[in-house]
Order: C-alpha cells, then structure tokens, then sequence
C-alpha cells in the first residue's frame, strides 16, 4: 500500500482521538485500562520544530541538529541506557553520507514487543517542483509528521506502564531518492 495513502488514514485515526482530554479519556471498563491523551499541540511542535532546523537532508547541519533533538528527546522519554544511535556511512550517487538510525525501547523488561517506525530525512531535491526542482524540501509531512507523533507516543509510553515493550526507530536515507539525471 501506497505510503502516502496509509499516512493521512493513521493521521486521521489520531486527530479523533486526539481531542480527548483528561477527564474525557477513553475507559475500556471490560479490560480496565485507561486510554491515555495524545497531545496533537506537542505532535505538532515536534514537526516544527524539525522543520525549523531546515531540511534535514543527509550531510547538512539541520540534520546533525535534527539527529541530536531527537536523541535529547527519546533519551528523556526512554532513559538514557535504552537509546542507541546506529551510525554509519553509506555511499549513495557518488556521495559519502553520515547517517544516523535511532533506537528507542520502551518496556524493556517484555519479551512479547511491537515496532514502530518513521523515517526522518529528507529529500534533497524537489525534482517535481516545476519552479525549484534543485532545493531540498523541509518535510514537514513526509518525515516531520510520523517522527512527531512517534515523539507524542514517547511521552506517553514514559508517562504509563506498558503490558508490552515498544520500540521506536527513526530511520535515515528514506528519502535521498535518485537524482533525475542519473539512470539506474
């Protein structure tokens, strides 16, 4: 499934149950478990916070600042020994990329776990913009928005004891693409 379909359906999810407040949260009395606040205001500043650094394309200074936000942010959310940077370089169209692949684990004591994740680069070229095809995009919706509410749940797994183990990953180079001028 097309990854621009899926991404305004799991959105969309959210926002309905994002304006749910305290004292208006979700009770699942057959289960006895409470249906935590998912604060779309923070989800959002997340995305513009990552935008305000610029885009976040491989090599950039935005990206190096983007990388160290969110190991701040996970780090306090998830705890400083359950946060690991995988760094690496890649060469990619004749490019020598530093990358960064962050690793949250939330409920580390569970074997039985689920995965969620979101990349957060992005793309050096606008190559379908037909005024500026060469500047690269800041993705605020591609990138920004699955790492902001990926940050938003983090709040929420350090704030209420999980039944499972979660871990987030950010992943980098998602989104470098090929350059249109160069074949296969």
């Amino acid at each position: 499934m097309n990854k621009y379909f899926c991404l305004p359906i799991i959105l969309a999810i959210l926002v309905a149950f994002s304006g749910c407040r305290s004292e208006d949260a979700l009770e699942f009395s057959e289960q006895g478990r409470f249906v935590p606040e998912f604060s779309s205001d923070r989800a959002y500043q997340y995305i513009e916070d990552q935008v305000n650094f610029g885009p976040r394309v491989p090599n950039s200074e935005a990206h190096r600042e983007a990388i160290q936000y969110f190991n701040s942010h996970f780090r306090e959310t998830a705890g400083n020994n359950s946060v690991y940077i995988q760094s690496f370089q890649q060469e990619v169209y004749g490019d020598t990329l530093n990358l960064y692949n962050l690793i949250a684990a939330f409920g580390t004591e569970h074997q039985d776990r689920i995965l969620l994740a979101a990349h957060w680069d992005s793309r050096p070229r606008a190559e379908e913009d037909p005024d500026d095809p060469d500047s690269p995009i800041l993705g605020a919706d591609d990138g920004g928005s699955g790492v902001g509410v990926l940050m938003e749940f983090a709040n929420i797994f350090a704030e209420h004891p999980l039944p499972i183990g979660v871990d987030i990953i950010l992943f980098d180079l998602e989104d470098y693409g090929k350059p249109t001028d160069i074949d296969n």
